[in-house]
C-alpha cells in the first residue's frame, strides 16, 4: 500500500517538474465571459505603440 502511494507521489513530483520547464515567451490571458457579453478584442501592432494604445481606449470609453 505505501509502495503504491510512493509511486503516485513520485510521479505526480515528476509531473510538477516537467510541467514547471516550459516557460511561455508570450502572457496567456484565459477569459471565460458570461452569456449575452460582446467581447471587443482591439490593440495596437506593438506593445510599445503607448499613443495607440490610449487612441483605442478614448475610442472606446467615448
Amino acid at each position: 500500500m505505501q509502495s503504491k502511494l510512493r509511486v503516485r507521489i513520485t510521479l505526480l513530483l515528476i509531473a510538477l517538474v516537467l510541467s514547471s520547464c516550459q516557460k511561455r515567451t508570450k502572457k496567456l490571458i484565459g477569459v471565460v465571459p458570461k452569456a449575452g457579453v460582446d467581447i471587443l478584442w482591439n490593440g495596437p501592432r506593438e506593445e510599445t505603440e503607448f499613443s495607440r494604445q490610449i487612441e483605442i481606449v478614448d475610442s472606446m470609453v467615448a
